[in-house]
């Protein structure tokens, strides 16, 4: 399923893939402004992004390289051992579901009434930018995973047992700030929004989300109010146990605790510390000063663009 929707969703042929991705990397060297990396895995995520459109997978790489300069409160020190982002791994605030869903997308799940601005150790405060920069590595872990840059991933937030205050921790400026950055230079396909339970605080929540949501994305929000309803969406055997019937005997996940802390060793092994430690220490960026005139570059195999 993967090759064939990577085919007919993103214009990807297989044997056209190397000279898609050299032909970024040679723009890429002609850039002096620009600072990435240039190896053939972290390219195809921008080309897969763009649906093979040269054009616009270089505008979502300097928009992504260009948030290192900008937004370096999430972007800088990504660190899964700092006292945050352990803090935020331990409470089981949001994790992958093992597997993915009924159409092939990884599942982040997301536990909201978890989310507290408390002390994490050394009296420092859980600030609203740990969380936002813990949404973000949850999101470069995912979109490394090939299946999920061609099916893509969605997001599912539990809201039981929230709050109004807890609903409002990201709001006002710095959701607009983010949520624009997010929708314009992230490499990825999200492709929905499913919340459960969600019951009085939904209003609140559109009240935020339509300000500053593209209509695609509003139109790809989906509403649970029953497990039912959330089973319909996501095989059984990948949801945590709490959210399983009392007579359920089929293969599980494992619980939210179990999720998490599988989650947390995963995050903090060697090989992602290195991953954000080599993303996040200087290694990507933009130099405006160096920036050419570009608007008579000749465009390298492009490909008409269709919006995702």
């Amino acid at each position: 399923m993967t090759v064939k929707k990577a085919k007919e969703e993103l214009h990807e042929i297989f044997s056209d893939r190397e000279g898609a991705v050299e032909a970024l990397k040679e723009w890429v060297d002609k850039q002096d402004h620009l600072k990435t990396f240039k190896h053939f895995r972290f390219l195809l995520k921008f080309l897969r992004g763009a649906k093979f459109s040269q054009l616009r997978a270089r505008e979502i790489l300097e928009g992504y390289c260009s948030n290192f300069m900008e937004y370096p409160q999430w972007f800088t020190n990504m660190d899964p051992c700092s006292k945050a982002i352990d803090h935020l791994l331990s409470i089981g605030y949001g994790f992958p579901l093992p597997g993915y869903d009924k159409m092939g997308r990884k599942v982040l799940f997301y536990s909201i009434s978890k989310l507290r601005l408390e002390d994490v150790g050394e009296g420092k405060l859980l600030s609203v930018d740990d969380m936002l920069k813990y949404w973000l590595m949850n999101h470069e872990y995912a979109t490394m995973d090939e299946k999920v840059q061609v099916n893509g991933f969605i997001l599912f937030f539990d809201y039981t047992k929230v709050t109004l205050k807890q609903m409002s921790l990201v709001g006002g400026d710095k959701a607009k700030t983010w949520n624009k950055m997010a929708q314009d230079r992230l490499p990825g396909r999200l492709k929905g929004f499913h919340l459960y339970n969600s019951g009085a605080v939904i209003e609140f929540f559109f009240a935020l989300a339509k300000p500053i949501l593209k209509k695609k994305y509003l139109e790809r929000f989906f509403i649970h109010e029953t497990l039912e309803s959330v089973y319909g969406a996501i095989d059984k055997k990948y949801l945590p146990s709490e959210f399983l019937p009392d007579d359920y005997d089929g293969p599980t996940a494992g619980t939210c605790a179990e999720l998490a802390e599988n989650y947390k060793k995963e995050m903090q092994s060697p090989k992602w510390i290195k991953y954000f430690q080599e993303l996040s220490n200087g290694s990507i960026g933009v130099d405006k000063s160096k920036k050419k005139d570009t608007k008579d570059e000749p465009v390298t195999m492009f490909r008409k663009l269709n919006v995702d």
